[in-house]
């Protein structure tokens, strides 16, 4: 009699054009239990179903384009987990890399300030190493602030007593008639301060008055200056606590 179909209302199978009949002859309202034959009919259509399931996800697999579409899906959701744990990455490693440029920021700050308030005090000064066989082979080197070699004036006992008498007249205090600044400034104080012939040594250079707001860098090139120039000849002093590159341990004035 051909196909049977499912009645939603009934919840029973019937024949094309026998539905209402069905209804009206049985008095079905409700569902009712099913038959066996009925049983064996939804079992077959489940396996007709199951087998239209399987051909098509067959044909689907046998389809090209199919797992070349499956694995590209997986490479972007890949990307897509790598992409944000890499932003999220990024992000930590900014956050620490702004917060340690801050505390760098914040120690320089601090050892600058510090550096200042000791170079104004003259707490700053050029600590004495005894020469060593390597720093006395080395006598005659360039000078890391100057570009000539620096030649010590070789002196007898005689000539240090007499340079040690010189230096003694020289603690009387010079007349400035403006503070000390700049290098051109340190200089002529030099030059004020030593006559031609007179000798000091950096121990007491370096504790003249005029001289403690003055750093010991603008101070070593002011004297590199005037020993280019011929106006200073450098000693090397045994007696001299503090020296300029642990050798320069006396100064003496040529013209």
């Amino acid at each position: 009699m051909g196909k049977r179909y499912y009645c939603s209302k009934c919840e029973h199978y019937h024949y094309r054009g026998q539905i209402y009949k069905d209804h009206q002859k049985f008095k079905i309202e409700g569902p009712s239990e099913q038959t066996s034959e009925e049983k064996n009919f939804e079992s077959v259509l489940d396996k007709s179903r199951l087998q239209q399931f399987k051909t098509e996800i067959i044909d689907e697999i046998k389809d090209p384009n199919f797992f070349r579409e499956l694995i590209q899906r997986e490479i972007e959701n890949l990307q897509s987990k790598q992409e944000k744990i890499y932003k999220e990455t990024q992000e930590k490693q900014s956050a620490k890399i702004s917060k340690l440029q801050g505390q760098v920021k914040y120690l320089q700050k601090q050892v600058s300030s510090l550096m200042l308030k000791m170079d104004k005090k003259g707490i700053i000064r050029e600590t004495h190493h005894p020469p060593s066989q390597m720093e006395s082979k080395r006598q005659g080197e360039l000078s890391p602030q100057t570009s000539k070699p620096v030649q010590f004036e070789k002196q007898d006992k005689e000539q240090v007593k007499i340079e040690e008498k010189k230096e003694e007249e020289l603690e009387e205090p010079v007349i400035i008639t403006k503070p000390i600044k700049n290098l051109d400034d340190i200089e002529e104080y030099i030059k004020l301060l030593l006559k031609p012939g007179d000798s000091i040594k950096i121990d007491h250079l370096i504790k003249k008055q005029e001289l403690q707001n003055i750093s010991l860098s603008k101070l070593k090139k002011a004297i590199y200056t005037l020993i280019e120039n011929n106006v200073l000849i450098p000693n090397e002093s045994t007696s001299s606590i503090q020296k300029i590159d642990g050798t320069i341990g006396k100064l003496t004035r040529v013209k």
